[in-house]
């Protein structure tokens, strides 16, 4: 199941393309046909552009169910498979930022091991009461398993996920996700780092709304240390 979901997941870009691809081909057709039925005097003829308007029609309904079912699939994909360790793009903080991205942005990184100098206090994107973390805190060490505490109480919550990376990776992975308010509680599944290699890593909590609009994403960091 895990390898279905990473191909629908990792093909998201080219399925909206195929799939804009198709409608806008159906909606062409569509109107063409239309515009043929005023010409249309005989019956023979008539039928035939009802024929057309039909499978235009078809197209462009199956078109826009196809985006919609990609859409939502990849969207809920993170919190009905928490495990699937599904690797999300990073953004550089010099691009204009998008509020519709599902990935973390990226926190400006740090030479290693000027992690832990930090203020205890340091973090990126959270909003205190509503986006934040309880624990781990910044700056502080974890291992073996992780118990995720913190907040997420926004208006119209759509989901929210968890995800970790090294300090200076580009690649985020996901730990776990919900799609329920939670105020300074447990945030789904624990952190499993009995694995890792010890060293500072960015948690990144990602909240996005019922209309799949992102807030900043609460970006702190921790150092792993071996168990």
């Amino acid at each position: 199941m895990n390898q279905i979901v990473l191909f629908f997941v990792r093909s998201e870009g080219w399925f909206y393309f195929i799939g804009s691809i198709i409608a806008i081909v159906s909606l062409v057709n569509f109107l063409r046909s239309r515009g043929q039925w005023k010409f249309a005097v005989f019956s023979l003829e008539q039928e035939i552009v009802r024929r057309k308007t039909r499978n235009a029609v078809t197209w462009l309904v199956l078109s826009v169910i196809f985006i919609l079912g990609e859409f939502s699939f990849v969207t809920f994909a993170s919190v009905k498979y928490p495990n699937i360790q599904l690797p999300t793009p990073t953004i550089s903080l010099e691009a204009t930022p998008s509020l519709s991205i599902l990935s973390g942005a990226g926190l400006q990184t740090t030479a290693p091991g000027t992690a832990m100098a930090q203020s205890a206090s340091s973090s990126e994107g959270c909003i205190p009461g509503s986006i934040e973390w309880s624990n781990p805190r910044p700056s502080t060490e974890v291992r073996s398993q992780v118990e995720m505490v913190g907040t997420v109480n926004v208006p119209n919550l759509g989901y929210y996920k968890l995800e970790f990376r090294p300090l200076n990776s580009t690649t985020w992975q996901t730990i776990s996700g919900a799609n329920t308010p939670v105020t300074d509680d447990v945030l789904g599944a624990k952190w499993n780092i009995a694995d890792l290699t010890p060293g500072d890593y960015e948690l990144g909590l990602t909240v996005l709304d019922n209309q799949n609009v992102a807030y900043p994403d609460c970006i702190i960091i921790v150092h792993v240390v071996a168990p």
